[in-house]
């Protein structure tokens, strides 16, 4: 059986990574910033759900509110929240889930670029969107133009809530 956490297990998991966080040498955990209840467990689910204006403005706020506590890292909890916020990442603020730095604290090396999604987003380039994961695409029997249509869904400059089924 699968249950999904409601806000006090939610708390309780935030406030775990952030104790996990602040374990590791190097790394200074500033703080949680609440979610709004809008965005649930997960972000992902959330984006698709609320309007994309509403929930790109309820994500600005907790942009603020990050840039506000000092934060050179935004580390998300979730896979999908780290798809839906890594296009924030700029020159002042890295996005980031949580999991990667407890994968280089044990030794995990990565072998791959670290903001791919996030640097083809802020481009605004579908093809950039299709080509970076077009062996992944592919082992699905995809045409490029299927992919262009699934990409166009994560594309921060789509209003219109978007689904990931293809």
């Amino acid at each position: 059986m699968v249950t999904i956490p409601g806000n006090g297990e939610l708390w309780l998991i935030r406030k775990n990574v952030g104790n996990l966080l602040s374990q590791i040498p190097g790394l200074q955990f500033l703080g949680a910033v609440p979610a709004p209840p809008e965005f649930d467990y997960d972000c992902g689910p959330s984006s698709s759900r609320i309007d994309r204006e509403r929930w790109l403005s309820l994500r600005a706020k907790q942009l603020d509110a990050v840039h506000y506590l000092g934060a050179s890292v935004l580390a998300t909890i979730s896979h999908a929240c780290q798809r839906e916020w890594c296009d924030a990442s700029d020159e002042t603020l890295c996005v980031r889930n949580y999991i990667s730095f407890v994968a280089e604290a044990i030794g995990c090396a990565r072998t791959y670029e670290t903001d791919a999604l996030g640097r083809a987003k802020r481009s605004g380039d579908l093809d950039i969107l299709v080509e970076g994961p077009q062996s992944t695409w592919k082992s699905y029997d995809l045409s490029k133009e299927q992919a262009k249509d699934i990409a166009r869904k994560y594309s921060c400059a789509i209003k219109a809530p978007r689904s990931s089924a293809p």
